[in-house]
């Protein structure tokens, strides 16, 4: 049975983003972004990069390093396979990480280059009842089947991470809270289409504040990566961390 409290946006109960997990243990506190942004911009426009802070400048969780004998997960398919509206690399074209390595991208993951972010994505049932099911691997992100998809037009993508999790140690979106504004984040669908978004906010906000909002599979196109931040009460996170990003042109 899953026991509500954990370290990933899983689960809402009126305007509340709850969580659930399989861990056992409470988590460690994790950090919430020292300074927010809100960039006007519409989707399409320019957005200045901020270099912002050096990787690993501020604190990050303290659960030790992944764990090597966590289950793995295998990214699923996504709901329609030709490229996304203003999609950018051809596939496999390649991105580059802050450091300036540069890889190809693969089927079905997220990039965020400039927080050395590439994780695999996997479908994942919404509902109002039950929320996001976030994948147990720490290394794998969830996109809702309920929300926008990578390759529609319209709608929000919404993807959830763990930020840490006891005994695998920290989550692919730990470092979602140093996030500059303008930086680049790269989503692939089943077929390595790639679509490019610029990040526009980021915000840290109590679970009960969660707007409804960011559950919908119409209206503009945009993209929100959330995983969860702060202190700890009753075995879960106070707030959630949330980055949203619009589609480049």
């Amino acid at each position: 049975m899953l026991a509500l409290g954990a370290a990933a946006v899983v689960a809402t109960t009126g305007a509340t983003l709850a969580t659930r997990s399989w861990r056992a243990a409470a988590p460690s506190p994790a950090p919430l972004p020292s300074q927010t942004f809100s960039v006007p911009v519409r989707a399409g426009d320019p957005v200045q990069p901020d270099d912002g802070p050096a990787r690993g400048s501020g604190p990050g969780p303290a659960n030790g390093p992944p764990d090597a004998s966590a289950p793995a997960a295998t990214a699923g398919p996504a709901r329609g396979s030709g490229p996304a509206p203003g999609s950018g690399p051809a596939p496999g074209s390649g991105w580059a990480d802050g450091a300036g390595a540069v890889g190809a991208t693969a089927a079905a993951h997220v990039y965020v280059p400039s927080l050395g972010i590439a994780a695999p994505w996997v479908l994942v049932p919404f509902t109002w009842d039950d929320g996001v099911d976030v994948p147990r691997d720490v290394r794998t992100v969830g996109l809702s089947e309920q929300g926008g998809q990578p390759s529609q037009g319209s709608g929000t993508v919404l993807l959830a991470g763990h930020v840490n999790y006891v005994g695998q140690g920290p989550g692919a979106f730990a470092p979602l809270y140093q996030v500059r504004p303008g930086a680049e984040v790269i989503l692939t669908d089943a077929a390595n289409q790639a679509s490019v978004w610029t990040v526009t906010e980021l915000t840290a906000t109590p679970k009960a504040q969660v707007p409804r909002s960011i559950f919908t599979s119409s209206g503009p196109r945009r993209l929100i990566m959330v995983t969860c931040g702060g202190p700890v009460h009753n075995g879960s996170y106070d707030d959630n961390v949330l980055v949203t990003a619009l589609p480049q042109r």
